[in-house]
């Protein structure tokens, strides 16, 4: 039992959050676009289920093991009053599919104030599920990466904007299938859809080392 709640507790989610990723990305590289917002709508809420099953899971297998031994069975009633328990499983439980759900939406709900002025469609659910994916609190890194690839994004498409020649126009074509006068006529901006996954599967990749070596490190649950 403790060795399954171990794995459930520290590699479920990476595992989980990996293969869908590694997913997405196949299905772009096929299909040259991504899934369809109900789609990524019903992968989400799926996701947030699932995680939300492995709290349950974990809180279960939490009571079980302490019962099982005389010193931990003390931290239950009648010894403890039953609220230390509920502490105990909010924080090391579900308290990270809490922040993480909260922060998606946060997000969700950021992008949709503006959606179609500056964001796709589909990136508010890709957002999301790069938030809930990363997990917390690695998902405060990932927003960060984000906002600064943004940020990257917009100082690159002020500078292709005034570069006429051919090879920055060839550069324009394969960043948004248009030319610099388009991009300055139309106000296109280089797209960002495409890469909220992508980071999303850095960060997983090195969570362990950026949860080692930033500030992060004193919220992890």
């Amino acid at each position: 039992m403790s060795q399954i709640s171990n794995f459930l507790y520290y590699y479920f989610s990476p595992i989980v959050g990996l293969a869908l990723t590694i997913g997405l990305i196949c299905y772009f590289l096929v299909k040259r676009k991504w899934p369809e917002v109900k789609t990524l709508k019903a992968i989400f809420w799926g996701l947030t289920f699932l995680f939300l099953l492995e709290a349950i899971f974990l809180s279960w297998a939490n009571w079980t093991l302490w019962h099982l031994k005389d010193i931990t069975q003390r931290l239950l009633p009648p010894f403890t009053p039953i609220r230390y328990y509920f502490t105990y499983i909010y924080y090391y439980c579900f308290s990270r599919l809490l922040f993480s759900l909260i922060f998606a939406l946060l997000a969700y709900w950021a992008i949709r104030l503006i959606d179609g002025l500056y964001f796709y469609d589909e990136e508010k659910w890709l957002a999301a599920l790069g938030i809930l994916i990363t997990n917390w609190p690695a998902n405060l890194f990932y927003l960060g990466l984000c906002f600064l690839a943004l940020l990257f994004l917009e100082l690159l498409a002020v500078f292709l904007k005034k570069r006429n020649s051919k090879f920055w126009r060839f550069i324009l074509n394969i960043l948004v299938g248009k030319d610099s006068a388009a991009l300055e006529s139309e106000g296109i901006r280089l797209p960002f859809v495409n890469l909220w996954i992508p980071l999303a599967l850095i960060v997983i990749i090195f969570r362990g080392i950026i949860l080692k070596w930033s500030p992060l490190s004193v919220l992890s649950l």
